[in-house]
């Protein structure tokens, strides 16, 4: 078995299935969006605001569960 699962784990698609069942990335809410993001969980990423760069975790209330809307479209100047 242990010889199985060292095999396993060179596959990519294997450690992106386990990656998303440890960390929970693999879940998705019910919504009414075809976004591939939509209704998942949004992982820690660097982010750039109109105050300076940041990153998602640092966010108000991000972590009590609460919904985030993101418009990832870059402004033109």
């Amino acid at each position: 078995m242990r010889d199985v699962r060292a095999s396993l784990i060179e596959f990519d698609d294997v450690n992106r299935y386990l990656g998303g069942m440890i960390t929970v990335l693999d879940i998705r809410y019910p919504v009414d969006d075809r976004h591939p993001l939509a209704g998942r969980r949004v992982p820690d990423a660097d982010l750039k605001t109109s105050d300076g760069d940041t990153h998602v975790f640092a966010l108000p209330r991000i972590h009590l569960g609460s919904c985030l809307l993101a418009s990832l479209h870059a402004r033109s100047s």
